[in-house]
């Protein structure tokens, strides 16, 4: 499925990933964060709105493995990149302001 000569994985992974999170299923979302973590670099300059993105999608995993520390930290780097690419009213902002709020209540108990 990931493997068509010249195409672009990370834009389509990151999407697989989105939904194998929606879905509660976190086994497909880690093997899926694993396809992107093999072709972001190849695919992606170091600033790019997409590792903002998969960024967000690992916080959210690592969320729900209950390591808040690393979620958060992977949430912050998620909420920079975007804020660089996207103005504060964007889907992907607010989505990771939500992130970062929802670390804050982990935080909190």
């Amino acid at each position: 499925l990931f493997d068509q000569p010249g195409d672009r994985v990370v834009p389509r992974v990151l999407r697989w990933v989105r939904a194998a999170l929606a879905l509660d299923r976190p086994d497909d979302a880690a093997t899926l964060l694993a396809i992107y973590d093999s072709r972001a670099d190849e695919e992606l300059p170091a600033a790019h709105p997409l590792r903002g993105e998969g960024d967000c999608l690992r916080a959210q995993l690592t969320l729900r493995q209950r390591d808040v520390g690393q979620a958060r930290r992977e949430a912050i780097s998620c909420d920079r990149m975007l804020r660089t690419f996207y103005p504060p009213a964007h889907p992907l902002v607010r989505e990771s302001a939500s992130l970062l709020q929802r670390l804050d209540q982990a935080d909190r108990g």
